[in-house]
């Protein structure tokens, strides 16, 4: 089963609209999950209310794709972050340096995506005493390009 939703806030036709990838990693606890949603759609919610706070305002579009395809998820192709403002992946339980073949196929993805970028930088930090996930990148040169 493939688990793609897209979300938009703001789509009236009158707000500058910042297009977003989350690429979900891992999925919620079933009881946060029902009261709250997936990650991505969590994340969506955050970034419409900012973009609604924003001056000036701002819509959000979020294209949610868990990406955990031995769970039934799909990886999306470089092709696909070609109208997006940013991307963003979030965390998981997953171990970032493991060999399943999903955590391989998504770090050969990132590695083409930021070929193509030219921003790249982290926006989940880790605890200090853990080494750098590619699951926390933020790909996003959105605000100076409005």
């Amino acid at each position: 089963m493939e688990k793609h939703e897209h979300e938009v806030s703001g789509e009236d036709g009158q707000l500058p609209v910042v297009r977003m990838m989350v690429l979900e990693t891992d999925e919620p606890h079933h009881e946060t999950q029902s009261r709250r949603g997936t990650f991505g759609e969590i994340l969506h919610h955050h970034f419409a209310d900012a973009g609604r706070a924003h001056d000036p305002p701002l819509g959000i579009e979020t294209d949610r794709r868990f990406v955990v395809t031995e769970n039934g998820g799909t990886m999306p192709k470089v092709s696909d972050f070609q109208d997006c403002h940013a991307l963003l992946i979030t965390g998981s339980m997953y171990d970032a340096h493991g060999d399943n073949p999903w955590i391989l196929e998504l770090l050969d993805l990132l590695k083409s995506e930021r070929e193509r970028q030219t921003t790249f930088s982290s926006s989940l930090p880790n605890p200090p005493s853990t080494p750098p996930s590619p699951f926390s990148f933020l790909i996003s040169d959105f605000l100076g390009s409005l």
